[in-house]
């Protein structure tokens, strides 16, 4: 069982961008709470809304590369807000949204949401406020900001962060894809199908650095990986190197699209649905980083394979061992009985659960490496 095997898929949730650094959903909600408040306890110290100094910090943090980070959400805002042809600030409107983040950090602090998907869905009218917060996270935490330029972080290098020993998992998998591809099981007719709930392009960034960064002759890596963004996704890293962080930030913001949200743009309806298919007629399906709520399971159709799968894998890998995820998991566990009639359109599921403890967790680059996608070249 592997995935370079016909009919396999894999699918990624957040976990897997964890060994990068990015912030998790249930963790984000706390975070730009955070953020906000360190903010406006500096932005506020001095002169209230559009007073001098107010205006300068917000125009250099919104206008500029090196004072960004200073204050990177309210400068995102106010960016939204600058006229390049005035050189200033719709300034009524501008000020509406700095109420308005006022307001969303009490809704932070106060609501039920386990995640910042479950949030920006129950918060509509803040929705959009609440993506260009993941978008300020996610470029704090994809770039560094030096000689006045942005600057992919060193995802591609063999150990990340670069000064550890952690061995950057998605080069393990780019070693099980190159050795589909000698054993003629991976090519152009039979990618590798890789479905993602994240949003950022971190994969995308290493397989178009790395894939063919060898001497042995490779084409792209688009000619036997297929990677599908159900949820929307951010801009490529590479592509945004001498755009303003503000203007990052909005553009990632406006490719994000959480699951039970209204008004879903075209193309994202279609991946997901190209996705569904891709999970309805799998035979082998493996899952890392994916915590298996239930409208994420549904979105894929994984409860409803079509009729000429007679039987599947789920495999799992499991971090910590969460109990919820694999109880969730079990659900979809079936063993066909033959002789009773009402089975007979039932399709017999194994599952296939690798699970680590909170004491010594299971990495995806531990589950890698003991050959639950495959082989590794020796």
């Amino acid at each position: 069982m592997a995935i370079t095997d016909p009919n396999s898929v894999l699918i990624l949730g957040a976990g897997v961008s964890a060994p990068f650094q990015l912030p998790l959903g249930g963790a984000m909600i706390t975070d730009l709470s955070k953020m906000i408040g360190a903010e406006v306890g500096q932005l506020y110290s001095e002169e209230d809304f559009m007073g001098g100094q107010l205006t300068q910090k917000l125009r250099t943090s919104a206008n500029t590369v090196h004072n960004f980070k200073r204050f990177p959400f309210h400068g995102t805002i106010a960016r939204l807000h600058w006229s390049e042809d005035e050189g200033g600030f719709d300034v009524a409107n501008l000020n509406t949204d700095l109420e308005k983040i006022r307001k969303l950090k009490e809704l932070l602090d106060n609501q039920t949401s386990e995640t910042i998907d479950d949030f920006i869905v129950e918060n509509p009218s803040y929705a959009f406020l609440t993506k260009i917060g993941i978008g300020v996270s996610f470029v704090l935490s994809c770039y560094s900001f030096e000689q006045r330029t942005l600057s992919p972080k060193p995802f591609a290098s063999r150990n990340y962060p670069p000064s550890s020993n952690n061995r950057n998992w998605v080069h393990l998998l780019i070693n099980i894809v190159r050795q589909g591809i000698r054993e003629n099981s991976v090519g152009p007719d039979n990618k590798i199908k890789i479905i993602t709930f994240n949003y950022d392009k971190i994969l995308e960034y290493i397989l178009e650095t790395q894939f063919s960064n060898t001497e042995a002759p490779y084409s792209h890596y688009t000619d036997y990986v297929e990677i599908i963004h159900v949820h929307g996704e951010c801009g490529d890293l590479s592509a945004t190197s001498n755009g303003l962080p503000a203007d990052v930030c909005i553009k990632w913001a406006k490719g994000i699209h959480v699951i039970n949200e209204q008004d879903v743009p075209t193309d994202v309806t279609e991946k997901r649905l190209l996705a569904k298919s891709i999970i309805q007629s799998a035979e082998e399906l493996f899952f890392c980083g994916f915590s298996f709520s239930g409208p994420n399971c549904r979105l894929l159709g994984l409860g409803t394979p079509n009729k000429y799968v007679v039987k599947r894998l789920i495999s799992v890998c499991n971090y910590d061992g969460n109990v919820g995820i694999s109880k969730s998991v079990r659900r979809f566990e079936f063993q066909r009985d033959p002789t009773l009639v009402h089975h007979a359109n039932l399709v017999e599921t194994e599952i296939e659960e690798a699970a680590g403890t909170t004491e010594k967790p299971l990495s995806v680059l531990d589950w890698l490496r003991l050959g639950y996608l495959g082989e590794l070249p020796g």
